[in-house]
């Protein structure tokens, strides 16, 4: 999958949140593995994304990213600077659970991530 096809899934499926908040879900681990799962399990993606083409999507697409001037993190035996950006975290979550759904899992939540899936799938069909 092209960047420019995988920029154009980010515009589709992540809004941008209205202020930054530091959290597990808005760090750049999270949201390159969530991509990575959902690219791989829904369109068949072969290979994986690195936090500094994540970052660097995001930052073209005008999310605002913070950057830690101190703190490292490792990803794949490689070392990357700790990045948060600003995405709506329930966006991110519902991509993830997209991948594998948990049998806890209520039923309100299970319809919200069916009708994502509904969508990945017109998104796929229509745009791919």
């Amino acid at each position: 999958m092209e960047i420019e096809s995988i920029q154009l899934f980010i515009k589709s499926f992540i809004q941008p949140s209205a202020r930054l908040r530091k959290n597990h879900y808005t760090h750049i681990s999270y949201i390159t593995e969530t991509l990575n799962r959902v690219l791989s399990k829904h369109f068949a993606v072969v290979g994986k994304l690195d936090p500094e083409e994540v970052a660097k999507m995001f930052r073209e697409l005008g999310f605002t990213l913070f950057e830690s001037v101190n703190e490292m993190w490792g990803y794949n035996n490689k070392f990357y600077k700790t990045v948060w950006i600003n995405v709506d975290t329930k966006d991110v979550r519902l991509l993830r659970l997209s991948t594998s759904i948990p049998s806890n899992t209520g039923k309100e939540k299970k319809l919200e991530v069916q009708e994502l899936i509904n969508r990945l799938d017109s998104f796929k069909d229509e745009r791919l």
